[in-house]
């Protein structure tokens, strides 16, 4: 196995990074003394933050993949309006910012450079696809992508009185809170984790006009691109979700101009994949497909 799994806890560790004249709040799990195997760094979705992926985020450090997540703008302990941002675009120089980061866990083994992937989830999915199109990714050597439940259509209906409203909203007043009106049956069936979020103060449960404005752009604008994405590429899709359509993940994944790519659907899964049932299953699947890629990564050394 090219990742085994060590006994030592992780360690947990908090900081924070600059993007422009803010500093984001980020989450790092590592093993200590142990050089990590790869870095995984974690883009999060609409309205949550880095710390709800501790859990899996150790998981992964327990087999020597050393993860760190950032909160985004706008979301968990980082500065900014609660979901509100004056252009999409600025959640792309966060990502931008969070990969010139260096890794603080250093070299991996025999000295070489641990590789870095990146994995986002739901809204993060679809900056982390919209990073890979305009070569930020490239910029920062990442060696492969992961879209977990990537938020590039959604099966939600929003009628034609709210689409005005967003419309109208947009200029009049685009910071304006409106509930966002997701259930909790719609983002994971386990009911701990549906406790969990319930429970957790520094969820955005309000979007605004502006960032739906500038999400319906970038969503169409990514899809339109997506043969510009190349690097090596896992889709992950929940055959349930109505959040993030699967069949909009399919078409990306279609169209991706990538040489490596796999797309994997989860029969009776929802939206977040990464806190449903059964879940260590899909940690283990995205751990997998990380050592086949740097399988093959070695044996071109």
């Amino acid at each position: 196995m090219l990742f085994d799994t060590l006994h030592p806890p992780p360690v947990h560790e908090e900081s924070t990074i600059s993007s422009g004249e803010l500093r984001l709040h980020t989450h790092r799990v590592r093993l200590a003394g142990a050089p990590p195997r790869a870095l995984l760094r974690i883009i999060h979705g609409y309205g949550e933050h880095g710390g709800r992926y501790l859990a899996f985020m150790r998981w992964m450090a327990e087999r020597r993949i050393a993860c760190e997540a950032v909160d985004l703008r706008g979301h968990g302990r980082s500065p900014g309006s609660r979901g509100y941002v004056s252009r999409w675009e600025e959640y792309l120089d966060d990502v931008a910012a969070f990969l010139r980061t260096p890794a603080s866990e250093g070299d991996g083994e025999n000295g070489s450079p641990a590789p870095l992937y990146v994995l986002g989830h739901s809204h993060g999915g679809l900056i982390a696809a919209a990073a890979g199109e305009r070569g930020i990714f490239a910029q920062a050597g990442v060696a492969g992508c992961i879209l977990c439940s990537p938020y590039l259509g959604t099966r939600i209906p929003l009628s034609p009185g709210k689409r005005l409203l967003a419309m109208v909203a947009n200029h009049l007043w685009p910071s304006m809170r409106v509930k966002t009106g997701l259930q909790e049956q719609w983002l994971t069936s386990d009911p701990e984790m549906k406790a969990e979020s319930r429970s957790d103060a520094l969820l955005c449960r309000t979007a605004t006009p502006r960032w739906y404005a500038g999400l319906k752009d970038a969503r169409a604008r990514t899809i339109s691109r997506a043969s510009a994405f190349t690097l090596p590429l896992l889709c992950l899709a929940g055959e349930d979700d109505r959040v993030a359509d699967p069949s909009a993940t399919a078409d990306f994944f279609r169209r991706a101009g990538s040489a490596d790519k796999s797309l994997y659907v989860y029969p009776n899964r929802v939206h977040e994949l990464l806190r449903e049932t059964g879940r260590e299953r899909i940690f283990a699947e995205i751990l997998g497909w990380m050592q086949v890629r740097e399988g093959e990564g070695k044996s071109k050394k």
